[in-house]
């Protein structure tokens, strides 16, 4: 672990699990300052054959929201640059969107998790109330070389 920035790697699975600290104190959004871009970018040359996922917690797409816009990581384009660069990243997992989404990044999957508090009512470029349905989380596994995600709702259910 890194003694100034909350990131670390994960090198004893049969996928290798990047967890890159993107906060800045007291802002709502999020930066790779150098320091943190140099970490990721050795550790990707460590190992450029074995699967990896890279977890953060603000998400690099643009989500078409406005005032989204103002709380992702506002250099995405710096970490797409590095990721393109590392055919074995095969995603990026996110979150801070409180809404479950996915997209193209780079070479590689972006997948926001949808949010396990309230998510947010829209209208334009307001947030005008929360949504209090039941939160939901992403569940991802590395089955056969292959990488399933799938996003489950703690909604309670019908069956026994």
């Amino acid at each position: 672990m890194d003694p100034q920035f909350s990131h670390y790697a994960l090198d004893h699975l049969p996928v290798r699990i990047l967890v890159l600290d993107s906060h800045i104190p007291k802002k709502d959004y999020g930066i790779l300052c150098e320091e943190r871009k140099q970490w990721l970018t050795a550790r990707l040359e460590e190992d450029r054959k074995k699967p990896t996922m890279i977890f953060l917690h603000h998400f690099p797409i643009d989500v078409q929201e406005p005032i989204f816009s103002t709380i992702n990581l506002r250099n995405g384009n710096d970490l797409k640059q590095i990721i393109s660069a590392s055919p074995n990243v095969r995603g990026i997992y996110c979150g801070h969107y409180h809404h479950a989404g996915a997209s193209v990044f780079g070479r590689a999957l972006c997948w926001i998790s949808p949010s396990t508090a309230p998510s947010h009512i829209l209208e334009g470029d307001k947030c005008i109330g929360l949504n209090l349905t039941y939160p939901a989380y992403s569940v991802h596994e590395f089955i056969n070389g292959n990488f399933m995600s799938q996003i489950v709702s703690v909604a309670p259910t019908l069956c026994p």
